[in-house]
Formats: structure tokens, C-alpha cells, sequence
């Protein structure tokens, strides 16, 4: 449950609201910590791809494409609202 909370609510948040929505996961569960993802064959896979479409693996752009990635598999859906790499749940 803690996992798909995050992985739901994350994404969305500013960089300043993390630190406060990770503080009420750890009042709601605490004591529990989740193990770090695993996602070192999709970044390969994701630069890789990055380098046949002649684009620049930046890491922003790494960690963009598995947070859409992360929202596709749960909430199956995405719409693509505006220009280049910007996109809308």
C-alpha cells in the first residue's frame, strides 16, 4: 500500500511538498521503509533509445520518462497536452 501511494502521489507533488508528504507516509507507516527500485535494465534501455532517436540521455529527462512510465502502468492512461516532452495525466 505505502509503495502505490507513492508511486501515485509522488509524481504530481513540487520538489518542496516531497519532504511534507514523505513525512505524513512515515506518520502513517511507521517504521516501514521500502527497498530502492530496481530500475537499472530500463535506464539502460531508455538511454539507448535516447541515443537512436539522436537525443541527449540527460538525467532529467531519464528520470521523466520512467515517472511516465510509473504512471502509465498505474493509472493507464496518458495525454500528451503540449509541445515536446511535456505531458498531462
Amino acid at each position: 500500500m505505502l509503495k502505490s501511494l507513492k508511486d501515485v502521489n509522488l509524481p504530481k507533488f513540487l520538489a518542496h511538498d516531497v519532504p511534507l508528504f514523505e513525512g505524513i507516509l512515515m506518520d502513517l507507516f511507521p517504521g516501514v521503509e521500502l527497498p530502492p527500485p530496481d530500475y537499472d535494465i530500463m535506464t539502460v534501455r531508455i538511454k539507448d533509445n535516447c541515443v537512436k532517436m539522436n537525443l541527449q540521455p540527460h538525467p532529467v529527462y531519464v528520470e521523466k520518462v520512467m515517472m511516465l512510465m510509473m504512471i502509465q502502468l498505474l493509472l493507464h492512461i496518458c495525454c500528451s497536452c503540449s509541445g515536446l516532452c511535456k505531458n498531462k495525466t
